[in-house]
């Protein structure tokens, strides 16, 4: 299974420290793997590269750009992944529902002939709620 992990982890790779170490160690029993080697986050003159994505392959070509949109004092970052073969998908059973006005009249119909008394004469709010949800 090939995986990507992204997030904003606290840990800024910039600096050796304990911290960096559990992470890696923990990835790295995934077998995942940084991609990110930039500045993540810029505040008040100094840098750190808290926001990072990680994968766990090494057979695709890939590239991680950052992405600045000025809304936040942290980077977004983007990873493009080059040849990726995609499965040829399976057909799958669908059901899709018809709402219009018809269906949702016969539902309000077929909610008369339900039993909601265990519902109205409940007293605990958490009683009732999960009455309604099993009538």
């Amino acid at each position: 299974m090939e995986l990507i992990v992204c997030g904003d982890f606290n840990v800024n790779y910039f600096n050796d420290n304990s911290r960096k170490l559990l992470l890696d160690t923990l990835f790295t029993s995934y077998s995942l793997f940084n991609t990110v080697n930039f500045p993540t986050r810029n505040f008040k003159n100094s840098s750190s590269l808290i926001d990072n994505i990680y994968i766990n392959t090494y057979t695709h070509d890939f590239s991680v750009q950052t992405f600045i949109n000025g809304l936040f004092d942290h980077y977004a970052q983007t990873i493009t992944i080059k040849n990726i073969l995609n499965p040829i998908p399976r057909q799958a059973l669908s059901h899709n529902r018809k709402f219009d006005s018809n269906s949702t009249n016969n539902f309000a119909f077929m909610l008369n002939f339900e039993n909601w008394q265990d519902v109205f004469l409940e007293d605990d709010v958490n009683l009732i709620f999960n009455n309604f949800l099993n009538t």
